[in-house]
């Protein structure tokens, strides 16, 4: 599923259901979840998905690679997306 503002925002692929979105994107070389529900908070199914998800990626990458953070919007590239994770001491970027 390609959106409008594919061409500002990178997207690799997104998929939905309902009213629920996610969407992955490689934002300055980190990969980027992106998950959106139409409401100011997640309904429980949502907040499911969203757990689960940072579960199985701690669980096969790493706590220090896997975070949550504030989606930031943008309207001109690289698009929309979380601040880069600074890198661990002595791990190269």
């Amino acid at each position: 599923m390609a959106g409008p503002d594919q061409e500002v925002e990178h997207w690799h692929q997104c998929f939905s259901h309902v009213s629920l979105f996610l969407c992955d994107k490689l934002y300055k070389a980190e990969v980027q979840l992106w998950i959106y529900e139409g409401a100011m908070h997640f309904h429980p199914p949502a907040d499911s998905l969203r757990q689960e998800l940072l579960d199985s990626l701690r669980a096969h990458v790493g706590t220090s690679h896997v975070r949550e953070c504030e989606w930031r919007t943008s309207e001109s590239g690289p698009g929309s997306g979380c601040k880069p994770m600074a890198p661990a001491a002595g791990e190269a970027r």
